[in-house]
């Protein structure tokens, strides 16, 4: 209620990422509404993009949730937002999507911090198909850097099926991050979701 309130009166993207966060997690279909409704596009930050892309596929469907993908404003100069853009077909069940974007963003002449490149390529690399697990984590020279790559072979797995696999890879990333990253506060919402409905996300089929 207090986070509602403040919404309210002050509608900045902090405030509004804190309140859909909540709303995520708890992912009743009121507070899916209410997600929805506090996330009226443009969307200009990628965090908020990815969010709202979950809360119209549980309300309206994946086919929605792509529209929806396929709308956002992608265009940012620090390209881990880019990357963390794209792959929202994961999220979707849509791992060929993905795949095709992480491609054309390997061919792109992206911006990232020199002490970032050599992970974000290889997150590229193989959210394309293009690379495996272990060179991702390889490419992972801190904390920080692996539990970004935990968080995306998680989305990967989860994209083919394999809950089992993916709710372990959610957890390396909590446990691996500190919790001031959107990785860490997706996963946390993954998570409670996973854990609430053996079946969530209904959207992807389970394979293994």
């Amino acid at each position: 209620d207090d986070l509602r309130s403040l919404r309210q009166q002050v509608n900045s993207p902090l405030v509004s990422y804190s309140y859909t966060l909540l709303l995520c997690w708890r992912g009743t279909t009121a507070d899916l509404q209410e997600a929805r409704r506090t996330l009226q596009p443009p969307l200009h930050s990628a965090p908020l993009i990815v969010l709202n892309c979950l809360a119209v596929a549980d309300l309206d469907g994946v086919e929605a949730a792509l529209k929806a993908y396929q709308q956002a404003n992608t265009q940012t100069a620090y390209s881990p937002l880019r990357v963390m853009i794209d792959s929202i077909p994961l999220l979707l069940g849509k791992p060929e999507l993905a795949r095709a974007a992480s491609r054309a963003n390997r061919q792109r002449n992206l911006f990232f911090r020199v002490n970032e490149e050599t992970l974000w390529h290889a997150a590229m690399d193989y959210l394309a198909g293009d690379s495996n697990e272990a060179a991702l984590l390889k490419a992972a020279t801190n904390h920080r850097q692996v539990s970004q790559a935990h968080f995306y072979i998680g989305l990967k797995r989860l994209s083919e099926g394999d809950r089992a696999n993916a709710r372990q890879e959610f957890q390396k990333t909590l446990d691996t991050s500190s919790p001031n990253t959107f990785a860490f506060d997706l996963c946390v919402i993954l998570l409670a979701r996973m854990e609430r409905n053996a079946n969530w996300p209904p959207w992807i089929a389970e394979t293994k």
